[in-house]
């Protein structure tokens, strides 16, 4: 079998380029999954769920410091105590084979064991909106009405 021609540019043969390349695209593929393995797993923290309704299959989610709701969503016991993560508008509850049910978030409040004090208000100003009385028909009683600008 003659000879391959090397290629004058790196002087391998066609051959030795192409294994060459393979050899660095398996070296590149190990890298990264080697580096995908260093993430460090989510933090779980500890939540009790409590059925709302029963057509909905809606729950509440108490966890510290706040409460999260959600619909349609797997089937928990009311009093279950599960792992839960939250990201963004996403509660993650974790099934005891490790999988995660992805839960939509419907609704969040603040825990009321968590407040302290009663609560603060800020002095605002509605805009966009008028106010007239106006005198009522037969009996002289008048009513406040807001009418939008």
């Amino acid at each position: 079998m003659p000879e391959k021609p090397a290629l004058p540019e790196l002087g391998r043969t066609p051959y030795e380029s192409v294994m060459l390349t393979r050899t660095a695209l398996f070296v590149l593929l190990i890298a990264t999954s080697t580096l995908g393995a260093g993430k460090t797993p989510p933090a779980y923290q500890k939540g009790t769920l409590t059925r709302v309704s029963d057509t909905r299959k809606s729950y509440e989610l108490k966890g510290p410091g706040t409460d999260k709701y959600f619909s349609n969503c797997g089937d928990f016991q009311t009093g279950q105590v599960v792992d839960y993560r939250v990201e963004g508008e996403k509660v993650y509850i974790r099934a005891e084979n490790g999988k995660e049910y992805k839960c939509s978030v419907t609704g969040t409040s603040m825990d009321s064991n968590s407040s302290k004090g009663p609560p603060t208000y800020q002095k605002g100003t509605i805009t966009g909106w008028d106010t007239r009385v106006e005198a009522g028909q037969g009996g002289g009683h008048n009513s406040l009405v807001l009418t939008h600008r």
